[in-house]
């Protein structure tokens, strides 16, 4: 195998012959992480592999002449390759030098070609320059010349005043003129500018007597107007403050007239009463004088400008005459005046065609809410504002009835003279709130205090008034938006509540004449009776469902004033004092039917009182003062149910219960002296009342919360705890009442022991047994006896009761009596068992 293995040939291919495999188990001694040992070990685990030691020795020495064959072949290569690559770099060494020595030859060649073509080119730069500068210098003697030319043509036609040639020169000199503009300093050329300068001014001065002459005359001939026409090109090509200075004499020529015709030492009403014929004026001069104003170039807006100059003329005298009559304003002249003076402002607008006003945004809320606009009512502006937007949406091939359009934004001529108003309108504001608080008293006064109908169930005065007040709203909207507007809204917060007061001076009064507000119903007087049919009723729940349709609407009122008024003004709207006022409306109505029902069963509580409880033997049905109190019930709170909505007779309901269960209590105090029956026979009808009260929802036909029946249910509780206490024995009353009465009942012991009709012994024994338990210490005391509340209350034999009634056997029909032991032994089973229970 050794001899084998030497003599086959290697290559420089990873120490094998091409075409064969690397020998098995020697692959892994080539691994980085080699390890002789591991793999030794791996190789020869045993004694009994190393059988095979010296096959693998033979293998291994083989491998090891193959990688010394290996490194030799390297070895050979690498020396070859050195050598040849020292050859290779001095060949390139040799090539960069070469390379060098050319390119700093063709670095000097350039220099040298270089200073060559710069001697040669010197003569012809000389050249050139000559050439530009002679070539300027012919133009400027030919622009000179034309100047002078055009300089001498233009003042032989300005002196014919040919204003349409003279245009044409003038700008053509202008043009010639600007090219000299660096030539200042050169003789000649200073004096073409004073000749230019002084045509310039010769023809300012003709041009303004021309225009000035132009518009004292009425009408102008044709050859004029296309005179002045081509003058206004000349009067923009002097100079642009040669235009501004003409159209502002133009403006104050044609406003000294107006000047002179309204500046006469009138009164001041006179004054306002013409301020119509001052704007009638203005449009006859616009009209009339048409065709001078189309002379003006569109961009000169010298209409605009005119207009301008007549408002700010005519805000000095309409503001001078508000002045001077501010102490006594005649408010009618006053608002003819703003009147006419939005409407004029509107067509300036119109005709100026700069920005229009939107008749959308002030005048067209009827529109807005899809009622239809009497055009009669519609000013001359609104009128010609809806032919041009029908002439518009024709033009675009819309239909004339289309939608309204978008509002547009307020027009350059919107408050340039009816601003000066604003500061003289209180008397307006104190006009419309004077009108609006006796158009209330007339509505109230002619009230018939029946439902309008419809979903409100309201009063017609209630809708009468706010309908009013948007009128008011609408009337104001069109003069202004500002502080006046402002103003109003808080006049309309005093109309609302002078309403709401007529509202409340409507209910009916108690017994003592006082209104329900604060009134409480007491057990001592009758002052608080407040007695009504069925009608008061009525109107009491009309009065209730109008305050509440009042409060709904006086909010919505306030987000349309905010959103008419200015933005200084729109979030200084506040209507929370109104609502306030309202919401005090519908609390003292509800008032009044709470004491209108307790006086009706007040009756009922009368009649408790005057029953012989003492006397009483018999426990059987509900008393009849419990009939009649369900008979009160029965007839008003179905009708209550139906006029009230949900949340006022809920209200209704919860005042009701906390002031007659309270005042029924109190009148168990005032009995006299009970029997034990007598006693049952009232928890009996305590039992009915508050079955009563828990029916009152189903009655009125409406659903409470949970709370209302917990709150009867525990108020009632007091009352037959009461009423247990006292059928308690008289050794175990005290017991009795520490179980079931709270800590702050203890001054009424007095009272329910004298109920009890217990002697004054054993009433001093009981009241001296509850101050040593320190109950009656200021009324404060601890209770020290809590374990006499765990107590089970002693069962009542109540056989003996029922003995009483064989001794009636004689005197009652059998069957009666039977009827009456039958319920009475019912009603007491009933009754032991909650007490025991309790």
């Amino acid at each position: 195998m050794v001899e084998e293995a030497e003599g086959e040939s290697t290559s420089g291919n990873g120490g094998m012959v091409p075409g064969t495999e690397p020998e098995d188990g020697l692959d892994s001694i080539e691994a980085k992480n080699f390890s002789a040992t591991e793999y030794l070990n791996k190789l020869f685990p045993n004694e009994e592999s190393l059988s095979s030691l010296d096959e693998f020795l033979v293998k291994l020495r083989r491998r090891i002449r193959k990688v010394n064959d290996e490194i030799l072949v390297a070895v050979r290569q690498q020396s070859q390759t050195g050598s040849r690559a020292k050859e290779d770099l001095g060949q390139a060494q040799h090539g960069i030098e070469d390379l060098s020595g050319r390119i700093t030859e063709i670095k000097a060649k350039a220099e040298q070609s270089e200073t060559k073509v710069q001697e040669i080119c010197r003569d012809i730069k000389k050249l050139d320059y000559a050439k530009r500068h002679l070539t300027n210098t012919i133009t400027a003697f030919r622009r000179l010349s034309m100047l002078m030319s055009a300089i001498q043509n233009l003042q032989e036609v300005a002196d014919k005043r040919d204003y349409r040639e003279t245009a044409n020169l003038l700008e053509a000199v202008n043009q010639l003129a600007s090219h000299f503009e660096s030539f200042n300093q050169i003789p000649k050329v200073c004096e073409l500018r004073g000749q230019l300068s002084a045509i310039k001014s010769g023809l300012r001065a003709t041009i303004f007597d021309d225009f000035i002459y132009a518009t004292a005359k009425e009408d102008i001939p044709p050859e004029t107007l296309d005179k002045l026409s081509h003058a206004c090109r000349v009067v923009e090509a002097i100079d642009a403050h040669v235009k501004d200075e003409l159209v502002s004499r133009i403006c104050n020529k044609e406003m000294s007239a107006y000047q002179q015709i309204f500046s006469t030492n009138e009164a001041a009403s006179a004054k306002l009463e013409k301020t119509d014929r001052r704007y009638a004026w203005m449009k006859k001069l616009l009209t009339r004088k048409q065709a001078f104003w189309d002379v003006f170039p569109k961009t000169w807006e010298v209409s605009s400008l005119l207009c301008t100059t007549f408002c700010k003329i005519t805000k000095a005298h309409l503001s001078e005459t508000l002045d001077s009559q501010r102490d006594s304003p005649d408010v009618a002249s006053l608002l003819k005046a703003l009147h006419w003076t939005l409407d004029f402002e509107k067509e300036l607008n119109l005709m100026a065609g700069g920005g229009e006003i939107s008749l959308w945004e002030a005048g067209g809320e009827a529109e807005e809410e899809g009622e239809p606009v009497d055009e009669s009512e519609l000013t001359e502006a609104e009128l010609i504002k809806r032919k041009y937007q029908a002439m518009r949406k024709e033009k675009e091939g819309e239909p004339a009835s289309a939608a309204a359009p978008s509002p547009s934004k307020e027009g350059a001529f919107s408050g340039s003279i009816s601003s000066c108003f604003e500061a003289h309108l209180k008397c307006y504001v104190e006009l419309e709130e004077k009108s609006l608080l006796e158009t209330v008293d007339g509505l109230v006064n002619e009230e018939t205090w029946e439902a309008e109908g419809g979903e409100n169930n309201v009063i017609s005065s209630s809708v009468q008034v706010f309908l009013h007040i948007k009128k008011s709203l609408k009337r104001c909207s069109l003069l202004t938006k500002g502080q006046t507007l402002f103003d109003l809204s808080s006049s309309f917060k005093v109309v609302l509540q002078a309403y709401a007061a007529r509202l409340i001076s409507r209910l009916p009064r108690s017994a003592a004449g006082k209104s329900a507000v604060g009134t409480v119903a007491t057990t001592t007087s009758s002052d608080w009776h407040v007695k009504f049919d069925d009608n008061e009723e009525k109107v009491v729940c009309l009065i209730i469902n109008t305050a509440e349709y009042c409060y709904e609407t006086v909010d919505s009122l306030g987000q349309s004033i905010a959103k008419i008024l200015d933005k200084p003004f729109s979030n200084q709207v506040e209507m929370s004092e109104v609502e306030d006022d309202f919401s005090g409306v519908i609390t003292t109505a509800l008032s009044t039917l709470v004491l209108g029902l307790e006086t009706r069963v007040d009756q009922a509580l009368g009649d408790m009182c005057k029953v012989s409880w003492a006397a009483l033997d018999l426990v059987g049905d509900q008393s009849e003062y419990v009939n009649v109190f369900s008979s009160v019930l029965a007839d008003s709170i179905p009708r209550l149910g139906s006029l009230l909505d949900q949340n006022n007779f809920r209200f209704m309901c919860d005042k009701f219960t906390a002031s007659f269960i309270p005042r029924y209590r109190a009148s168990i105090f005032k009995l006299r002296a009970l029997s034990d029956s007598g006693t049952q026979q009232l928890l009996l009808d305590a039992q009915a009342i508050r079955t009563l009260l828990l029916d009152l929802p189903s009655l009125g036909n409406h659903s409470l919360p949970p709370s209302y029946s917990r709150t009867v249910q525990l108020e009632m509780s007091k009352a037959e705890n009461l009423l247990k206490v006292l059928l308690s024995p008289a050794d175990a009353i005290l017991s009795n009442f520490l179980a079931l009465m709270p800590v702050t009942a203890a001054k009424e012991m007095p009272q329910i022991l004298e109920l009890k009709g217990l002697s004054k012994q054993e009433q001093q024994e009981v009241l001296g047994d509850m101050s040593r338990r320190g109950l009656l210490d200021e009324g404060v005391g601890e209770r020290q006896s809590r374990e006499a509340a765990g107590r089970r209350i002693p069962d009542i034999n109540w056989g003996d009761k029922f003995g009483q009634l064989k001794g009636l056997k004689g005197k009652m029909n059998m069957g009666k009596i039977k009827d009456a032991q039958a319920k009475g032994s019912q009603a007491l089973k009933r009754f032991n068992l909650k007490f025991n229970k309790g």
